[in-house]
């Protein structure tokens, strides 16, 4: 980093970087770009360019018995100068260690060697692995004897490899008490609390202490970092930062010794924003227009389940709706009362590590307090990520505390004493909040990998979860207490199915579902149930049936679909159009509900020139007062049409016009009102130009503002 130490008025040292000192022309934060920081002390990235530059790889051979394979990378030397460490850890924790001969390895070779561990007592559903680590024999002016020039880990296989599922019948059912306010659900030794118009759990308390100091909740947003801005401006067009969350349905229901509690959810931002000189030194949020029905949105299933011991299962299925942006991560927020200032995981670690940055950060369990996850960058940006978490614990000083254990796949995780928004706004470390009472939590089923898009290439495609898929995220609540062996507690499983997403894209419904072997069923109306074995086709205003099915556990909740669009359009029918690409952009797609499909004018055998038309007959006489254009929402902004013409007829012959005008250069809805109220039978739409000034015409639907 190209930092120079500053000192604020109130005595503070802090990293200053460009413009910090009044200097104009400067490059603001993209200074501080260093594989170490200014004082030359490693950054987490440090570890992973480490792992990357070793030249000793280590991959599995047959490690059930043991035997690797160790490949010298080295051009014009052997092995000889390391010593062979190992570890065998349960959990990530160490259970045996050793050393072992070093191979005799020429330059460019390699050899299948055994560890000689001895097999372990196999724990059901606990995960084991192998680590090895290459350390000198001797001092170097460079490092010292002893220190690990290389390392690697591979998986141990567990034959016992299936979590034992969490006991439901012992036990009392939890008592329920329902407003329209709260459901209070109550058992031995604990108190949830569930907000039936969010969802959302909003308290839990276990034996007399709250757990919660912000409920569980949605979260697709993270502060950004400087490599984010290739993307982060779809992220505050979409209001991301602030999700308004409503429960369109929410259902309460006893289940055996447990009870359950199913939320439909709709969440979406209210206002686009804009993110001023993030790259500098003034961070600030300017707050724009109400945002309309196209932005984007999230319909997610939330299913809690409350079992007689407290432990309580979240299982949820987020389907985004609406236009296709890159996402900065999906998942759970929470925030916990300070006192929970120690957290424990199993995961990669012990540095922060992202989905692109991981392979030098080994799975074991760490502990450290909270307010150690904060890394101190030059400019705070989202921080204290890490991957692949089978399990968080957050204790307090007495060492009581809340478990969450991932269900079916593992989670991405931070505990950090600051809100995304507070980072957002803090150009340096001194500008945070000196003092906050809360410790700030997020669970992530995604998380947008770091890039290098401040200078060079984005994230590979891999790494960017985008608004075009569904989500699945599952996780266990369980109590804690001081002398509970957490690796224990937290290898258990749920006996229910994740809920179902269910997606229209194409004119095809997606179904997915986050519990791995289950096998998804749907059902039209009375008609039969029937398996579904990829995308299915639906009409506009079909009310379909969804769940998922598992041998040994019980179903999933059902998840209601019915497919998107405004039912009375299908009636409506193309006319005539003058030019479409085929198989790709047809003319009906502006009509099919559908805001992933789109008419594009014809540009692959022959390029189609303005101006272009398309004529719609709405099934009947209707009357309104507007139209509405919704570009393609792909992201892709060709073809986005600048003038247009619209005019009505009754007849298809002869054409009164009723707007004129152009549209802004932008991916929302725009509207060409008419001034006042028309009653037609057809439509017709003329693009007359291209924002850019290209001769494509493109958009994703048409539709009548009545």
């Amino acid at each position: 980093d190209q930092g120079l130490y500053k000192t604020t008025p109130g005595g503070e040292r802090f990293v200053a970087y460009g413009g910090d000192f009044g200097d104009k022309p400067n490059d603001g934060q993209f200074i501080v770009k260093g594989v170490v920081y200014a004082d030359r002390t490693p950054k987490p990235c440090y570890f992973e360019v480490k792992k990357v530059y070793q030249d000793i790889a280590v991959t599995p051979s047959d490690p059930a018995n043991g035997k690797v394979e160790i490949f010298n990378k080295y051009f014009f030397k052997d092995l000889s100068e390391f010593e062979v460490v190992w570890e065998l850890t349960e959990d990530g924790k160490v259970v045996q260690s050793g050393t072992m001969p070093t191979p005799s390895l020429p330059a460019r070779q390699k050899a299948v060697v055994t560890v000689p561990f001895k097999k372990p007592e196999f724990q059901p559903g606990a995960e084991y692995h192998i680590k090895l680590g290459f350390r000198l024999l001797k001092d170097y002016v460079w490092a010292p004897k002893g220190y690990e020039l290389a390392d690697a880990q591979v998986v141990l296989p567990n034959p016992e490899s299936a979590k034992v599922a969490i006991d439901v019948k012992s036990g009392d059912t939890p008592k329920i008490e329902e407003s329209p306010e709260r459901v209070t659900v109550q058992g031995k030794d604990f108190l949830a609390t569930f907000d039936p118009k969010t969802g959302s759990l909003a308290h839990l308390n276990y034996r007399g202490k709250e757990m919660l100091s912000q409920g569980i909740e949605l979260n697709v947003f993270r502060c950004p970092l400087n490599n984010d801005g290739w993307a982060m401006g779809k992220w505050f067009e979409m209001g991301l930062r602030n999700l308004k969350h409503q429960a369109t349905d929410f259902k309460v229901e006893k289940a055996g010794t447990s009870v359950r509690l199913v939320a439909t959810v709709t969440s979406r931002g209210e206002r686009r924003e804009r993110c001023v000189d993030f790259a500098g030194n003034k961070t600030r949020i300017e707050p724009g227009q109400p945002l309309d029905e196209s932005a984007l949105q999230f319909k997610s299933t939330f299913v809690w389940t409350v079992y007689a011991d407290g432990s309580i299962a979240c299982q949820t299925a987020v389907a985004p709706v609406g236009p296709t942006i890159p996402l900065p991560k999906v998942g759970v927020k929470m925030e916990l009362p300070a006192a929970f200032d120690t957290v424990a995981y199993f995961g990669r670690g012990p540095e922060e590590n992202y989905p692109d940055r991981k392979t030098g950060s080994f799975f074991g369990q760490y502990t450290q307090k909270v307010r150690e996850m904060f890394v101190p960058y030059a400019r705070p940006n989202d921080m204290g990520n890490r991957e692949e978490v089978r399990w968080m614990a957050l204790r307090n000083g007495e060492g009581d505390g809340v478990l969450f254990t991932a269900l079916d796949n593992p989670f991405s995780a931070a505990a950090l004493p600051y809100t995304a928004s507070e980072l957002l706004l803090a150009n340096h470390p001194p500008e945070l909040p000196k003092k906050t009472d809360r410790t700030v939590l997020t669970l992530d089923t995604a998380v947008m990998g770091l890039g290098g898009a401040s200078c060079g290439p984005g994230p590979l495609e891999r790494d960017i979860p985008k608004s075009n898929r569904a989500y699945h995220l599952g996780f266990l609540i369980r109590p804690l207490e001081r002398n509970d062996d957490v690796a224990a507690k937290a290898r258990v499983s749920v006996p229910t199915v994740a809920p179902v997403a269910v997606m229209r894209q194409k004119g095809k419904l997606l179904m997915t579902c986050g519990t791995p072997g289950a096998t998804i069923k749907y059902q039209f109306g009375k008609r039969d149930a029937e398996t579904a074995n990829g995308p299915i086709t639906a009409k506009m205003g079909e009310k379909i049936r969804v769940w998922a099915e598992k041998d040994g556990v019980k179903p999933s909740v059902p998840t209601p679909y019915v497919v998107s669009g405004d039912a009375g359009k299908a009636g409506y029918s193309v006319k005539y159009v003058s030019s479409q690409q085929q198989d790709e952009g047809e003319a009906e797609n502006l009509i099919d509900g559908d805001p992933s499909t789109y008419w594009h004018t014809e540009y692959k055998l022959s390029l189609a020139k303005y101006p272009h038309t398309v004529d719609l007959d709405l099934g009947e006489v209707k009357s309104f007062k507007g139209m509405a254009y919704l570009p393609r929402q792909d992201g892709n902004p060709n073809g986005r049409v600048a003038k247009y013409q619209v005019s009505v007829s009754s007849d298809a012959q002869t054409w009164t016009p009723v707007a004129e005008g152009t549209f802004a250069n932008t991916g929302e809805r725009q509207v060409a009102n008419f001034g006042k109220t028309v009653s037609a039978r057809y439509l017709r739409f003329v693009a007359l130009s291209e924002v850019r000034g290209q001769e494509f015409a493109s958009a994703a639907e048409l539709d009548l503002i009545p």
